[in-house]
């Protein structure tokens, strides 16, 4: 191997003379003990466990989080959505009498963690209206029209209602549905 790397070096750097060869030795030793050194810190994996644990906890647990704060959304969203399919096919009294405040407590009943659901600013908004009177385009649930209309109408039932916010980062996430019936 070495005719091999004094075939491939140009000469002047084989013949060097006797003091650079010992400058070159000193330097190599002190070179040596300094990687050596280098060596032994890198090989010293006390507390490499806990670094990685903290890259890896943080990203996790924000994960975990994010998920249940759609869970949450997803349950409200069915709760809501199985409350208005359920007076469409069977309506309560306060629906068909035009008592709001008395639906908004039942389909409050029906969800299980909400506990500000009657609140008017943060709770549940429900409107209900004659089909013929709601507008073509685009409507935000305000939760402002609660009009039973007659027997026979066709009535649309329209409800929102924000989910419990876990995650400060992700926006306040709002479950929406609707549904339309013909009133008994």
């Amino acid at each position: 191997m070495r005719a091999y790397l004094k075939r491939s070096l140009p000469t002047w750097l084989l013949i060097r003379p006797a003091a650079a060869r010992k400058q070159d030795a000193a330097t190599a030793r002190r070179y040596s003990a300094c990687f050596s050194r280098a060596r032994r810190g890198l090989a010293d994996e006390t507390g490499a466990s806990a670094v990685e644990f903290a890259l890896v906890v943080f990203p996790f647990l924000a994960l975990c989080l994010g998920i249940l704060q759609f869970v949450f959304l997803h349950y409200t969203q069915q709760t809501l959505s199985d409350a208005l399919y359920s007076s469409a096919s069977n309506p309560e009294s306060e629906l068909t009498l035009g008592n709001k405040a008395g639906y908004i407590a039942k389909v409050c009943a029906k969800v299980v963690f909400q506990t500000d659901c009657l609140s008017s600013t943060n709770g549940i908004k429900i409107e209900l209206m004659r089909l013929d009177d709601l507008p073509t385009t685009t409507t935000a649930i305000t939760g402002s029209t609660f009009s039973s209309g007659a027997s026979g109408d066709v009535l649309v039932l329209r409800a929102t209602m924000p989910t419990p916010q876990i995650v400060a980062f992700i926006p306040q996430l709002t479950a929406k549905d609707s549904v339309i019936f013909r009133r008994p």
